[in-house]
C-alpha cells in the first residue's frame, strides 16, 4: 500500500496505524507543496480532490473514516458482532472528533509565519 499525504500526522495517521498493526509494510508520500497536491488533483487519483490518498488492492482510496474501514476489515480489526462494531465505531469517531482542532495546525515550519497566524485571531490558537 502507498499513503499520500501532507508531511504531518493528521488524517492519515490513523490509517498509518491499523497497516502498521496488521503487520503490513507501506510506502509513506509526503506532499511538500500547494503545486504538488494540484498536480496530484489533476491526475484524477483523488475522488472528491483529498488526501489521504490509499493506494491498495488495485483501488484508490479517499475519506479516512471509509478507509479505516476497509483497512479494519481486511486486516481483521473490525468485528463482527453489530453492538461491538457500534463500539468500535464511536471510539474512532471520537478519536477523530479529538483530533478535529488539529487539522488547520500550521506544519510549515516558518516560526514568523506562525507567529503571524496567530496574531491574526483565525481561530487556530
Amino acid at each position: 500500500p502507498k499513503i499520500t499525504y501532507w508531511a504531518g500526522r493528521g488524517r492519515a495517521e490513523p490509517l498509518r496505524c491499523i497497516l502498521a498493526a496488521a503487520g503490513v509494510k507501506f510506502e509513506n508520500v509526503f506532499l511538500q507543496s500547494k503545486e504538488q497536491m494540484q498536480d496530484l488533483v489533476a491526475s484524477g487519483n483523488l475522488a472528491f480532490d483529498q488526501v489521504p490518498l490509499v493506494e491498495i488492492d488495485g483501488m484508490k482510496l479517499v475519506q479516512s473514516g471509509p478507509t479505516a474501514l476497509y483497512l479494519a476489515q481486511k486486516y481483521g480489526f473490525w468485528p463482527e458482532d453489530p453492538k461491538e462494531q457500534y463500539t468500535t465505531g464511536a471510539i474512532f469517531a471520537s478519536a477523530a472528533d479529538s483530533r478535529a482542532c488539529l487539522g488547520p495546525f500550521p506544519f510549515h515550519g516558518d516560526k514568523d509565519k506562525v507567529s503571524a497566524e496567530a496574531e491574526a485571531g483565525n481561530g487556530l490558537w
